[in-house]
């Protein structure tokens, strides 16, 4: 079985949710989460992520300014047979990047801000879904054409693509 790092980003071709140049509301609620961006794992493949992955990021509303630091994110995964979304990590502030230009995420010294700390590593199957959840306390949209996000790091192995 063949191995490849891989890095996600919102263009890639595996998005299904957001991304790319759409824009995504979330309702301000202080308990709802919204699926903001989603990747579906191609056929034939599945992803294999490790506990604490590198997630580069600057999210942005339609004028232009960055989201609220007190938006909550976090990562979860739908399986193909699962109706409802699987927590798979704990909740991350955007406070964290917020002060931080993506260059200087890129840094290790910064890893404590751009790791998300996941309960553990694991492997999203075959036509999963991998989605970064938000919640805000409230209203905002996230205009992808003025955002950026990159999931994994490659020179580490954050997340690997197999063959199946």
């Amino acid at each position: 079985m063949a191995t490849r790092p891989l890095m996600l980003t919102k263009d890639h071709e595996t998005v299904v949710i957001g991304g790319k140049t759409t824009q995504v509301s979330v309702k301000g609620s202080a308990y709802e989460y919204t699926a903001i961006i989603g990747w579906k794992v191609p056929r034939q493949v599945a992803w294999s992520i490790i506990k604490n992955p590198k997630v580069r990021m600057k999210l942005k509303d339609t004028s232009g300014a960055e989201l609220p630091a007190n938006v909550k994110l976090m990562f979860s995964v739908k399986k193909p047979q699962q109706q409802l979304w699987q927590e798979v990590g704990t909740v991350k502030y955007y406070a964290d990047y917020k002060d931080l230009v993506l260059s200087e995420q890129l840094n290790a010294e910064n890893d404590v801000a751009t790791r998300f700390n996941l309960k553990q590593s694991g492997t999203v199957p075959e036509e999963g879904l991998l989605v970064l959840l938000a919640q805000s306390p409230t209203d905002v949209t996230v205009d992808w054409s003025k955002s950026e996000i990159y999931v994994g790091n490659v020179a580490s192995n954050d997340l690997i693509e197999t063959d199946l």
